[in-house]
């Protein structure tokens, strides 16, 4: 219908496009001009349109002090935001700020990095220019001692179109190599096999028209997997990398690498064993695959995660995404008190930690509090309302960013009263009410869409009337002329892999005095307790299966199946003595050994015996009153009509009265009880 938008899965849904749209306004991410790959699927060049910030220098030597720094004040100075750019025809890398301590006569003392820029090599020298100078200005060089190393980053990528490409968004990369210099270019392999690329999409470059929306998103350090144990019976994995893995409960990753696939795909952590163990369910499987390869870990920057929200814990880290900012290191000391200003940062200040800087480690949220000339670094502790806590010694810790986000009340605006409507026709709205729009009559579930209850970034509640004489009350429509009421687009709450209703539709939950409507689901929870009652007090008809997980309790059960008339299935004390249907079935309520089961309606228009029951627990034996063989109506317990055959013996105890001759190869006995035996028989 017009007007409403339908969702053909509901893991595709509008937020990932949304979001990736998103980041670029938001300044998360580095936006692409073109993305180079080979046929292979997995390498692939990316280009940036602005410098991407990997390998930043990070530590910096004066090599030369120069001379002529400075307003001249005669004393020392600190000077700020100072450009560092090649020394001569060497080839570096580019954009790096610099704050510069100079002494009284204008010569360099020292120099710590303000922003790292990209592309820059261990070794790199770089004269410092861009600040004030007084006469006999002598440039001073410095040597960058160290870079923060992104090769291993994992990256996500996010808007290369059209849908014909979308494998290139639907993998994850991580960073290859960097070529000193470069600022605008980096190599990447993806986790698995572009298929796109394979088919010859990127040889020669996508172009900037396929990626002018493409935007990467750094997510993290990739890890290189030591050990990885199966158990096909459990379907769980245990992995060991040989790095500290920073995972919590329920963080999402993708292996890569394997020999076989069945460990190559994306699950959530469910058990941290140790800093660099920990448990997935990899599914059960008849065998237990080879677990060989080069393996490694992928991270997404914005992904689900499967970790557990309360109101006691947030779980920042098995839950919440966080803005990779290029860092990770670990601690170097157990952190034991919650209120400790300081805390053990391997490298810390070799890696270009500045003050203010925003950390995470575990489900603590840290910034750094004084400039970092050591391992120890003083920080502001459990900020954004996180927890302080205690972490031990190897535990991960990451630089990440924070966006500012200022939050508003939103305006609301009532209003009572009124009515949209056009003489003669339309739902009440002027989009469809005027004739000029007009091309055929509205469907009901039309009408209802037209009244666009949504718009971007909030909720229109308004009163209206049709031209019908119906009113529109929010999300409820009241016919007029019978008052019955239908209420749609109420919102419903779903899980991951459900199936989702997105738009306005109706239908779904019309309500009526009279009746009800549900075209998704109808779930009762029963109370808190599961325990209330819901009470149907006419005919109920389901079209397909009713399945249980607990108890079915009725008067009686009635089984169709391909016949036109139902059978009935029950239970009672007594033999039924009101006729039934043949098929009928009754259950004796108080069965003892040695009677039966029940009772079953002939189409002797009878009750009949039915099923016998034992008299022994562990041995077949039956009780039976009368038994015909050949004959319907035994005059006798035993009744035979026709031959018998007895393999064994058989036993009389009392007389045999046989109204012809016995046949036998052998008599046994002395004969004195015979009588009216002729004599030559003797």
């Amino acid at each position: 219908p017009i007007g409403q938008v339908i969702v053909d899965d509901a893991q595709n849904s509008i937020t990932r496009e949304t979001l990736g749209k998103a980041l670029p306004d938001f300044g998360i991410g580095i936006g692409l001009t073109d993305i180079g790959s080979t046929l292979i699927g997995t390498a692939h060049t990316f280009y940036t349109t602005q410098d991407h910030g990997f390998n930043a220098a990070a530590k910096l030597t004066v090599q030369s002090s120069g001379s002529g720094y400075g307003f001249g004040s005669g004393g020392n100075e600190t000077l700020y935001n100072a450009q560092l750019v090649a020394a001569g025809v060497n080839t570096t890398g580019h954009y790096a700020t610099a704050k510069i301590e100079v002494n009284s006569s204008g010569a360099i003392q020292n120099a710590y990095i303000m922003d790292g820029g990209s592309a820059y090599q261990v070794g790199d020298v770089l004269d410092v220019v861009g600040v004030s100078t007084q006469a006999g200005f002598v440039p001073g060089s410095v040597r960058v001692d160290q870079v923060n190393d992104n090769i291993g980053d994992c990256l996500t990528l996010y808007g290369v179109v059209p849908d014909t490409l979308e494998s290139y968004n639907s993998v994850s990369y991580r960073i290859t190599g960097i070529t000193g210099g470069n600022t605008r270019e980096f190599n990447v392999e993806s986790s698995d096999p572009v298929t796109a690329a394979q088919a010859g999409a990127g040889l020669a470059g996508l172009g900037v028209t396929l990626t002018q929306y493409a935007n990467v998103v750094p997510a993290g350090k990739s890890l290189t997997i030591t050990d990885l144990q199966y158990s096909n019976e459990s379907g769980i994995a245990t992995v060991t990398t040989a790095e500290a893995t920073g995972f919590s409960v329920g963080n999402n990753f993708i292996i890569s690498g394997a020999d076989s696939d069945f460990y190559n795909k994306e699950s959530d952590v469910s058990k941290i064993n140790s800093l660099n163990s920990f448990e997935y369910y990899a599914g059960i499987a008849t065998n237990i695959p080879a677990t060989t390869g080069n393996k490694v870990i992928y991270v997404k920057a914005f992904t689900s995660q499967g970790g557990d929200v309360t109101r006691e814990n947030e779980n920042i880290s098995g839950r919440l995404v966080t803005e990779y900012a290029g860092i990770t290191t670990t601690i170097s000391a157990d952190v034991t008190s919650s209120t400790a200003n300081t805390i053990s940062i391997n490298n810390a200040s070799d890696l270009g930690f500045q003050i203010g800087d925003y950390l995470r480690l575990g489900d603590e949220l840290l910034r750094v509090s004084r400039a970092v000339d050591s391992n120890t670094v003083y920080v502001l502790r459990g900020i954004l309302g996180s927890d302080s806590t205690s972490h031990a010694l190897g535990s991960v810790v990451k630089r990440i960013d924070i966006q500012p986000v200022e939050l508003r009340r939103n305006s609301i605006i009532r209003a009572s009263g009124h009515t949209f409507e056009y003489l003669g026709y339309g739902p009440g709205n002027y989009s469809t009410a005027f004739p000029s729009k007009q091309d055929r009559a509205l469907t009901d579930q039309e009408l209802l869409l037209s009244n666009a209850t949504k718009s971007d970034g909030g909720i229109a509640v308004f009163t209206g009337m049709d031209d019908k004489g119906s009113f529109y009350i929010g999300n409820k429509k009241v016919n007029s002329s019978t008052g019955s009421e239908q209420v749609y687009d109420t919102p419903i709450p779903t899980v991951t892999g459900e199936d989702i209703l997105t738009g306005i539709s109706i239908g779904f939950d019309a309500l009526s005095p009279l009746e009800i409507s549900v075209s998704r689901s109808l779930r009762v929870e029963g109370g808190s307790d599961r325990n209330l009652i819901s009470e149907f007090d006419g005919p109920v008809k389901f079209n397909k299966k009713i399945t249980s997980s607990s108890d079915i309790e009725t008067n009686n059960l009635f089984v169709q199946g391909t016949e036109n008339v139902s059978r009935k299935i029950s239970i009672s004390a007594e033999k039924p003595t009101l006729a039934g249907n043949p098929g009928d079935i009754i259950f004796n309520s108080n069965p003892a050994r040695g009677t039966t089961l029940g009772w079953i309606y002939t189409n002797e228009n009878e009750w009949y015996d039915a099923g016998n029951v034992g008299v022994s627990t562990d041995s077949n034996i039956i009780i039976i009153d009368q038994i015909g063989i050949g004959t319907p109506f035994p005059q006798d317990d035993l009744h035979v009509v026709g031959d018998s055959l007895f393999d064994g013996d058989v036993q009389i105890n009392g007389s045999l009265g046989v109204a012809q001759s016995v046949t036998a190869a052998t008599f046994y006995g002395d004969a004195s009880g015979l009588t009216n035996i002729p004599s030559d028989s003797l």
